[in-house]
């Protein structure tokens, strides 16, 4: 029984990893300043690291906020825990032909728990900063005017979450099979 449990859980996580990415996506795509095919386009062939990359520069080059660079700087690195954490449950899980350890259901629930609190986090993140980004761009202003890019509405950060903890690979797979694999 548990085993099938652990197994939907991992389906789970795949599911949850796709709607970070999507959110992800959405925030580079205010970024590059395109539309949703242009993005899909260039996203297509970039891992999950290449597009944190790729934003981290953009927000770098493009961003005047301070408080908005912090903010996307922190949530890359939670999403950098997560897609550690669901590469160690995807890549370890198939290979442990069931032979789980103790307690891989509470560390895999765990993860669930930490994606649907990630998702929740990036999509309001992504509301916050689309609504700056946005009224950015439709505000006038005056011809050689200092202030021309400065926002009107002031960026208000979502509530972070707290930092997931990182899985080990003893979490999802007895010692002996983890280390079987590494001779």
């Amino acid at each position: 029984m548990a085993k099938e449990q652990i197994f939907s859980k991992v389906g789970e996580a795949a599911v949850s990893w796709n709607k970070v990415e999507h959110i992800v996506d959405r925030i580079l795509q205010l970024y590059l300043d395109t539309d949703a095919i242009t993005t899909k386009v260039i996203m297509k062939p970039l891992r999950a690291t290449d597009r944190e990359k790729l934003l981290r520069s953009l927000v770098s080059a493009k961003e005047i906020d301070d408080a908005i660079k912090v903010e996307i700087n922190e949530a890359i690195t939670l999403c950098a825990i997560c897609r550690d954490n669901r590469n160690l449950i995807l890549h370890n899980a198939g290979g442990s032909d069931g032979n789980f350890a103790t307690n891989t259901l509470g560390h895999v629930t765990r993860v669930c728990e930490d994606f649907d609190v990630l998702v929740g986090y990036l999509g309001d993140l992504d509301v916050a900063l689309s609504t700056v980004i946005y009224q950015r761009s439709d505000r006038e202003t005056l011809e050689n005017s200092d202030d021309e890019y400065l926002p009107e509405i002031v960026f208000t950060a979502p509530q972070r979450p707290a930092r997931p903890r990182r899985l080990q690979h003893n979490h999802i797979r007895k010692v002996e099979d983890a280390n079987a694999g590494q001779n």
